[in-house]
């Protein structure tokens, strides 16, 4: 979801406050078919360009109360659709729970699939509801 560009910003994602998983199948042993990356961190973060800045200083994963999930992707266009994503979610938490024993809070920045069309709905709803309430009262 979030591109990398170029070997800093590589480097950056791997540092000792990041971590990236993938979900492999034995069909395809060398090519992911799902990818995930965490930043560990003391809070929620709240926006994900600060997570991207290749120029941030690395911070103590050690001292990390939170694993902040800002980036999943879907590595094989064939399995649009299908959602891997918790599988590959779950996975981690129990790997990164045992790593680091402080953390204790899971979250994420990914976009909710159809959330923007629910929420554009659901204010296109309110909006005409609104409308007929001021035609009733004249």
């Amino acid at each position: 979801m979030h591109e990398i560009r170029g070997w800093s910003d590589l480097r950056r994602r791997l540092e000792a406050d990041g971590r990236c998983f993938a979900f492999f199948h034995p069909a395809l042993p060398d090519e992911p078919l799902i990818f995930l990356e965490v930043a560990l961190m003391d809070r929620m973060a709240d926006a994900v360009p600060p997570l991207l800045d290749a120029q941030s200083t690395s911070s103590d994963p050690g001292k990390a109360t939170t694993a902040v999930f800002y980036s999943i992707s879907n590595c094989q266009p064939g399995l649009r659709g299908i959602s891997l994503g918790n599988f590959l979610i779950k996975n981690v938490v129990d790997v990164l729970s045992r790593e680091f024993p402080r953390l204790k809070v899971f979250c994420t920045l990914s976009p909710i699939p159809g959330f923007a069309a629910w929420l554009g709905s659901q204010l296109e709803g309110a909006r005409r509801r609104a409308i007929r309430r001021r035609w009733r009262r004249r």
